[in-house]
């Protein structure tokens, strides 16, 4: 279900929505027909699954349960609600509303649990309104606050009373957690950062591990707004700050232990991190030794000439880490989406903050099939006509900044290249530079492509292909400003 048909399904049930709206409105006087129509009503909402993550059906969802309230049918609103607990998009009001008929029907630590999912819905920028609705609700259901007091939800309900904790200090072994959530420098995405507060280190991990986020393919599909397809808000790298998170609660140590027991690919995020403990964990887990020091080529501002070929080398020598990598881009976005925002970039994945993990392609210069996007940008530019550099749809998708770091891969990537394409396909990238490179982080686009040519010139002396770099010693040639 696209969202469209989702537009069309609920089109099609507003006679009966009309219907129970009526009910509401006249009370006993209701219409003939609204109670079945209140259950067809349900029922779509119960047979179309996809239904449920389109604002669309939200708005509908929200309208029932009010209706419901309204009419005194607390199980059937408290119900409908349930069929939206673990969508990820929710208006907040559906699961207060459902709280509230919870109460009613005596059922207090039911409706302090889905107030717990209401407050979870909430984005963290309406503080002060979800206090005050917070505040009503108990003003109402007074009985409610032993059950809330003791909920799972507490932390958090203790913080919109009004106890809201003081800023933690990271790498603090008493910082906790839940505690993090208020921290203006956190930045993980809208429908994760809510939950924060009520996180141990486990689901912190989990979370990590088996990301709510969209893969890769979502920036360049013309069914990124499908949520069958993908069914989450957004995808994107910033999810990368529960490493921080977890490293500046104290738990480092238990991260490294971990690590053998989860997905490759949060090795590799550990080994980006830096961090003493989880560089060689990840080492170990990735089969990888020295993958931290193949790393810390990475991190300065500037790469040396050499240090792409021993990256390369070093991609081409581990196939379980960059298969780990891969999947790990893939996941996280990392060569697309920007690590705009962490906790404190000098501290941990120092070098790969912003649009800096666009230099984990550097592992594939010798492998591009290992990596499938970079190998498909590698053949359009180096045809005779490339076709493009993005293919984006989704309106958020770009490669600003991060293409040059592609751009300079698949240059590195020629030379390596063997067979009779590799030549002709070296000159094409190189002639193609200037033009092709034009948006770099720092703005220093004419020292980033000066750089790319004496890495391709040392990479073909390097290989002893020196016949090669006569035939393209003019396009290597730096370039003046101006």
């Amino acid at each position: 279900m696209n969202s469209q048909e989702a537009k069309a399904l609920v089109a099609s049930l507003q006679a009966d929505l009309a219907l129970v709206a009526d009910w509401v409105a006249e009370g006993d006087r209701a219409p003939k027909g609204a109670a079945q129509a209140l259950a067809r009503c349900e029922a779509a909402l119960q047979d179309s699954p996809e239904l449920r993550s389109y604002p669309e059906g939200q708005h509908f969802a929200r309208g029932l349960v009010t209706s419901c309230n309204s009419l005194g049918r607390h199980e059937d609103a408290v119900r409908i609600a349930r069929f939206f607990v673990e969508v990820h998009e929710t208006y907040f009001e559906l699961f207060t509303n459902a709280a509230d008929s919870a109460a009613a029907l005596g059922r207090f630590d039911e409706a302090a649990d889905l107030l717990g999912v209401a407050l979870r819905k909430d984005l963290y920028q309406r503080f002060e309104s979800t206090s005050g609705q917070l505040r009503t609700f108990l003003s109402r259901w007074p009985q409610s606050r032993e059950a809330i007091d003791k909920s799972r939800d507490e932390a958090w309900f203790r913080i919109l009373l009004g106890e809201k904790p003081p800023r933690p200090r990271l790498r603090d072994e008493t910082c906790r957690i839940e505690e993090l959530w208020a921290d203006e420098r956190l930045a993980l995405p809208d429908h994760v950062r809510p939950v924060l507060f009520r996180f141990t280190r486990e689901e912190a991990l989990g979370m990590l591990e088996s990301p709510p986020l969209n893969p890769l393919e979502y920036w360049f599909s013309a069914d990124y707004d499908d949520r069958s397809k993908f069914p989450f808000p957004e995808a994107g790298a910033r999810l990368l700050q529960l490493v921080e998170v977890l490293v500046g609660c104290g738990h480092a140590e238990w991260l490294a232990g971990e690590l053998p027991r989860c997905a490759p690919r949060v090795a590799v995020v550990a080994a980006m991190s830096g961090h003493a403990s989880l560089v060689p964990a990840a080492e170990r887990v990735l089969e990888a030794p020295g993958l931290g020091g193949a790393l810390d080529l990475l991190r300065p501002s500037r790469t040396k000439p050499d240090d792409h070929r021993k990256v390369a080398a070093f991609g081409f020598s581990h196939s379980r880490f960059l298969s780990a990598l891969a999947d790990a881009i893939r996941t996280y976005s990392l060569t697309m989406d920007h690590l705009d925002s962490l906790l404190d970039p000098a501290e941990l994945f120092a070098g790969f903050d912003r649009a800096n993990p666009g230099k984990l392609v550097y592992f594939f210069i010798q492998s591009p099939e290992s990596y499938p996007l970079f190998s498909e940008y590698l053949q359009h530019w180096g045809r005779a006509a490339p076709k493009h550099w993005g293919n984006f749809v989704h309106p958020r998708g770009h490669m600003l900044y991060t293409k040059a770091y592609h751009y300079r891969a698949a240059a590195l990537a020629c030379c390596f290249d063997d067979s009779a394409s590799g030549p002709i396909m070296l000159r094409r990238i190189l002639e193609r530079l200037d033009g092709q490179v034009s948006y770099i982080q720092s703005g220093r686009t004419l020292g980033f492509r000066n750089d790319t040519r004496r890495a391709v010139a040392t990479t073909l002396e390097k290989l002893g292909k020196l016949e090669l770099r006569d035939e393209v010693e003019e396009l290597l040639e730096p370039v003046e400003d101006g």
